[in-house]
């Protein structure tokens, strides 16, 4: 792990923006970048076969000074799978023809997770053999947990054509 300081006045965050651009236009290099507020750290993912060249493109793109009084450190860590990997294993759970029967209905939600450098699949019910069969195709690149529903679906009565809503009544158009 490597600490930079960086130097951060109040009104400016560019230093912040252009390393996060820098993270995020090389998804083989970097596996993820997030924010800890509790902890005032920037995390920055660098895959290990990619270390040298995107420590590299962090140090041009901050400027270190551990002195800093209103600084935000910036921390490296070193992680096994890059976010085009990730984005990849997303892509294939999400798409594939098996694994959208597999999960159909219990699918909440899915997303890269760069604080665990993981993708993060939301499923209404987390069943051994899913979690099992999950495990061994994707291995630790997949992590399952349960999630509720954000919203039911509602059935919809279609209205005919021509038909306006008025304070929540149909009528017909004038």
């Amino acid at each position: 792990m490597y600490h930079y300081p960086v130097i951060l006045r109040q009104d400016d965050v560019s230093t912040v923006d252009e390393l996060v651009n820098v993270v995020e236009g090389d998804d083989d290099a970097f596996g993820g970048v997030y924010f800890d507020e509790d902890a005032d750290l920037l995390h920055v993912n660098v895959v290990d076969h990619a270390k040298d060249s995107a420590l590299e493109k962090i140090r041009n793109a901050i400027r270190v000074d551990s002195g800093a009084r209103n600084a935000v450190n910036v921390v490296v860590h070193e992680v096994p799978y890059s976010t085009a990997e990730l984005r990849a294993v997303m892509v294939e759970f999400t798409t594939s023809e098996h694994w959208v029967s597999r999960t159909a209905g219990t699918r909440t939600s899915w997303s890269i997770d760069p604080r665990h450098n993981r993708v993060a699949v939301g499923v209404t019910v987390v069943e051994g053999t899913l979690e099992a069969d999950v495990s061994r195709e994707f291995g630790d690149r997949i992590v399952l947990y349960r999630e509720e529903r954000l919203h039911h679906p509602r059935l919809v009565t279609p209205l005919a054509p021509g038909t306006r809503i008025i304070r929540g009544v149909p009528s017909a158009e004038e």
